[in-house]
């Protein structure tokens, strides 16, 4: 089968491999990229899609536009060459003026067409999508409470997800999505006063939790194939998924806590390797 072949299984491997240290980068110095993951959390859980079925909209009339004009557009015919000498360079000049009018008048009407294959709404919802989501990201890397209450948002959406699975009621499953809602209550609660009470501790929670949800697979794996780990199913949601969830997670809350504590950053040769991200980062300070 194709999805047996040899050489898809060495490009999953390598993605895998990517995401893992993706997954570490955010582990150590996750925290050091605070713009980023905001702006990433902020526009991928609330704008994204409706970002995305907007511009597709307008992307669909522009290419459907496109198709008209170019149905409509006429053949060119090869003009023969003037054989006529220097008596004849003044009509010439007048042909060329009254040429350069005619396709003025020609562009003016493509224009006007395509214009009219365009919807406006499409066009003005589109454009009122895109400047929402950046007014959002502005406000957030602004600072104050909107950043902390993204931080703890975005921090309740990772945990709830592997705590759920933890806390069950056995008898009472269909009570379920009222147990659900107190949970995210409690998470809420605890996650955004962390962000509002301690910024820095809830960001490298954060961005460690993140890495780790990407490492952890890739950890794991290791660990069985060298025989290392605990007994059990690595699959997510099991314990042993949960243990290395955790433990990576503890690590790098602890050790990107501490950098923030010593006031230390980024080492030059680690800027080198997340150079596009130190660049984005920077450029997202200035704004």
């Amino acid at each position: 089968e194709l999805t047996a072949s040899p050489a898809l299984e060495k490009v999953k491997a390598k993605a895998d491999l990517l995401w893992a240290l993706l997954g570490f980068a955010l582990i150590l110095h996750g925290a050091q990229f605070k713009g980023l993951l905001l702006c990433f959390h902020v526009v991928s859980f609330f704008f994204f899609d409706k970002v995305k079925a907007s511009v597709m909209a307008l992307w669909g009339d522009v290419t459907t536009a496109q198709e008209k004009l170019n149905a409509d557009a006429p053949v060119e015919e090869k003009k023969e060459e003037d054989s006529a000498g220097n008596k004849h360079a003044k009509k010439r000049a007048d042909a060329k003026k009254g040429g350069d009018k005619a396709s003025n008048a020609d562009d003016a009407a493509t224009a006007k067409k395509m214009l009219k294959a365009l919807d406006v709404e499409k066009l003005s919802s589109a454009g009122m999508d895109v400047f929402v989501a950046a007014m959002c990201c502005l406000l957030v890397l602004h600072g104050g409470l909107a950043q902390r209450v993204a931080l703890g948002h975005a921090l309740v959406l990772l945990v709830s997800g592997h705590v759920t699975s933890l806390i069950q009621f056995p008898g009472h499953e269909d009570l379920q999505a009222w147990t659900d809602m107190f949970v995210r209550f409690a998470l809420y609660t605890s996650c955004v006063g962390l962000s509002l009470i301690a910024l820095p501790l809830a960001l490298a929670m954060y961005a460690s939790l993140y890495g780790a949800t990407f490492a952890s697979e890739f950890v794991l794996q290791f660990a069985d194939k060298s025989g290392k780990g605990p007994a059990g199913p690595s699959t997510a949601g099991s314990k042993k998924y949960l243990m290395a969830i955790a433990g990576l997670t503890g690590f790098g809350t602890l050790w990107q806590l501490w950098s923030y504590l010593a006031g230390s950053g980024i080492a030059w040769y680690f800027q080198l390797i997340y150079l596009p991200a130190v660049l984005a980062e920077g450029i997202l300070s200035l704004l």
